[in-house]
């Protein structure tokens, strides 16, 4: 048998590996703190997750979804909602994410990031909705993406009352558009809402639209990011 060359390891004459960029990073890249054996968060965004983090700024929101995140663009002037549309996702090999939304270049995408806690009975379901959120703010080309987690803007709401105060929110001419988007008239996205709140109340499953609820939930993410609505969709 014929025995391995030793490895060299040596840099070729002249190179010089520059490495100040990383200079500051823990050398632990894992992402794992092994003294302590619990994973480290290295992407810290709490000074950017703060209700009105994007007044003024043009914003795309986008709510999660395996296949078509809902995705909601900002007028960044007056920080209404303005128009809505659907990302859409091609399985064929090589396609990938299609936008549902002409090509440009925002200051700001925020998308929802799903929060998979020990266990959740749909951890995959999770991992999937937040890859696709991901997809999408990235098929923006913002300059800046910023992920959510649900309890960030949402804290513990349920959807129905949640989705009852965006709705309070929006003026006519935005739940126009969030109703056009849902393929509803602004009275059938009333009457969903309600009829979802008297379910909860009622300990029922509010058997939601997954349409209306993903607008929606994005028309708060948006609220959210310009300020006009706090955490738990509060004023």
């Amino acid at each position: 048998m014929t025995a391995k060359a030793p490895r060299d390891d040596r840099k070729p004459a002249g190179f010089h590996e520059d490495l100040s960029e990383y200079a500051g990073i823990p050398r632990n890249l894992t992402g794992l703190n092994k003294r302590k054996q619990r994973p480290v968060r290295t992407v810290n965004i709490a000074s950017t997750t703060r209700a009105g983090f994007a007044v003024g700024k043009s914003v795309v929101a986008i709510d999660s979804a395996k296949k078509t995140p809902a995705v909601v663009v900002c007028d960044p002037v007056k920080g209404r909602v303005d128009r809505i549309e659907h990302a859409f996702f091609d399985d064929t090999p090589g396609r990938g994410m299609h936008p549902g939304y002409p090509s440009w270049s925002p200051s700001i995408a925020v998308y929802e990031h799903a929060r998979c806690r020990p266990g959740d009975p749909r951890p995959q379901d999770i991992l999937d909705e937040s890859c696709g959120g991901a997809l999408a703010a990235g098929s923006v080309r913002a300059m800046r993406v910023v992920p959510l987690f649900p309890d960030e803007w949402a804290a513990s709401t349920s959807k129905p009352a949640r989705h009852e105060r965006v709705w309070a929110e929006l003026d006519q001419a935005e739940r126009q558009v969030v109703a056009l988007a849902a393929d509803m008239t602004v009275r059938q996205v009333e009457n969903h809402i309600k009829a979802a709140l008297k379910l909860i109340a009622e300990g029922r499953d509010p058997k939601y639209s997954h349409k209306v609820h993903n607008i929606l939930d994005a028309a708060g993410i948006l609220l959210f990011a310009v300020g006009r609505l706090g955490r738990g969709m509060r004023r």
